[in-house]
């Protein structure tokens, strides 16, 4: 069983070792042979909020912190644009640098959030989705032939969305947002309880990209029709490999699994089986360092860039902010010795949002 101070203790030192300490306060790079990044700095600001932790931060140190990022915002489009990311940066042309910074930005929105700030520019990225009829266009012309890819873009849009209304109270974020989930309820699969309009039947795909869907649900308060359905997908995605998949694929399972299933108290039994088959695998990434790995056989990369890549079997921030939250969310149902952290969930428009009932 985890020790909560060790393990907490050790995961503090791993990310200490990641600051840059001669700069302002905040300031983190992804490992070891990289350098700083807003998005590195955004993983350990939500881990550490994650923890309660950033309450041990001085009032100094946390405007540091805050203020880095927020310089980082790009005052045209609204979005956190890294300076270090060149094309010639990126090893797969899945995802191009438009999407990266969509999603890189939804992290240092949630993180600017954990340190009591507001970003200082409206997202005008998004600005012509709020005109009628162009969300749903949107949505539409998406890679549903990879329903993961599109995923990612809707639950950045979601993000984006929702963080532009904080900052701008314009209604028309609220109208675009109702076109959202008007095209998501109409092209929801009743079987699987996602969204699959090109009929691929990848089931993973569907998941992990469905989940990012559910989340927007989650951030808006929206109701779930077929979660359920959701549930089964989830469990039925973890029986294809009976085992850790890795990162972000394993708390996609988790969260849609748990939540749902104590959100709508439902299917406690099947959900707390597959958790407890899930957890010895996620244990088991946790390096002597304190930081965690996505798999002990394969390298580790967000969305291909090499200044977040670590070689196999390193701690990564990436697998370190997801499996942490997977271990919270199994925390939640059955204790695996990390009660006494008191996991601090957040409700905001951003990666790790929960439902309204159970913050």
């Amino acid at each position: 069983m985890l020790q909560s101070r060790e393990f907490l203790l050790n995961m503090l030192s791993y990310l200490e070792g990641l600051r840059e300490k001669e700069k302002p306060y905040g300031q983190y790079r992804y490992g070891e042979n990289t350098t700083k990044t807003y998005w590195s700095s955004a993983y350990v600001a939500l881990l550490r909020s994650l923890f309660g932790e950033l309450i041990t931060l001085s009032y100094d140190e946390k405007d540091q912190w805050r203020n880095y990022l927020l310089d980082g915002q790009d005052e045209k489009t609204g979005l956190f644009i890294e300076p270090s990311m060149k094309k010639n940066d990126l090893t797969s042309n899945i995802h191009p640098i438009s999407l990266i910074n969509w999603h890189g930005s939804t992290f240092v929105n949630g993180a600017i959030h954990t340190l009591g700030g507001i970003p200082k520019y409206p997202i005008t990225a998004i600005s012509n989705l709020k005109e009628k009829g162009k969300m749903t266009e949107f949505l539409q012309k998406l890679p549903w032939e990879n329903p993961w890819l599109a995923g990612n873009y809707t639950y950045d849009l979601g993000c984006l969305m929702g963080v532009d209304y904080q900052i701008t109270g314009d209604i028309h974020n609220l109208d675009a947002m109702d076109e959202f989930f008007t095209w998501h309820e109409k092209y929801q699969n009743s079987e699987n309880g996602f969204w699959d309009p090109n009929k691929t039947n990848n089931l993973a795909s569907i998941l992990y990209g469905g989940y990012h869907s559910l989340m927007v649900y989650w951030m808006f308060d929206k109701p779930i029709p077929y979660y359920e359905q959701m549930i089964k997908t989830a469990i039925n995605v973890f029986n294809l490999s009976k085992k850790s998949i890795g990162c972000c694929q394993d708390m996609d399972i988790l969260d849609t699994a748990i939540s749902l299933s104590r959100q709508h108290n439902t299917m406690e039994n099947e959900v707390r089986i597959m958790a407890n088959k899930l957890l010895p695998d996620l244990e088991n990434l946790i390096n002597s360092d304190g930081g965690i790995c996505s798999q002990r056989l394969t390298s580790m990369s967000d969305f291909g860039w090499k200044n977040h890549m670590v070689n196999s079997g390193e701690s990564a921030l990436t697998s370190t902010y997801f499996t942490t939250f997977s271990l919270s969310l199994i925390e939640e149902i059955f204790e695996i010795g990390l009660q006494d952290l008191g996991f601090h969930h957040m409700d905001s428009y951003c990666h790790g949002t929960r439902p309204k009932n159970l913050l």
